[in-house]
């Protein structure tokens, strides 16, 4: 199951959002073209397509072979479960302020953030493969 970082009506609407800014700006180009313009358009055009990368792209997946992240649409990491070593709440700065974060710290590498929508189900999916000595949530 996905547990994207943003409920479905954000990852649909900012994006979209961004398209009619730069839909405009674009008709602001052909009606009064200049330099000025074309570049605007041209910056909003840009805009556009890295939010909805970053809008769309991040999920979590919890899979019977371990766990799934993807960013960006382009960059993935699999993290088997017999190398997780902890699942506890962020204890960083801004994890703090957000008690929705959630680290996992794995061996020998770099901790996972996950901060999922649907945290309550994301936890429970987790211990149905995990140890429950292993989550602190």
């Amino acid at each position: 199951m996905r547990f994207y970082a943003q409920a479905r009506l954000a990852r649909i609407s900012l994006p979209l959002l961004n398209l009619v800014a730069c839909a405009c700006q674009i008709q602001s180009t052909v009606r009064h073209p200049s330099t000025d313009h074309t570049l605007m358009a041209i910056f909003w055009g840009l805009i556009t397509f890295l939010n909805a990368i970053a809008f769309w792209g991040t999920y979590w997946k919890v899979t019977p072979q371990g766990l799934l992240e993807s960013r960006a649409m382009f960059l993935r990491r699999a993290i088997p479960y017999d190398i997780i070593q902890d699942v506890s709440p962020d204890d960083s700065p801004r994890g703090k302020q957000d008690n929705s974060r959630i680290r996992v710290s794995i061996l020998l590498g770099k901790p996972l953030l996950v901060r999922p929508d649907e945290y309550e189900r994301f936890v429970s999916a987790l211990e149905q493969h995990l140890d429950p000595v292993l989550i602190h949530v």
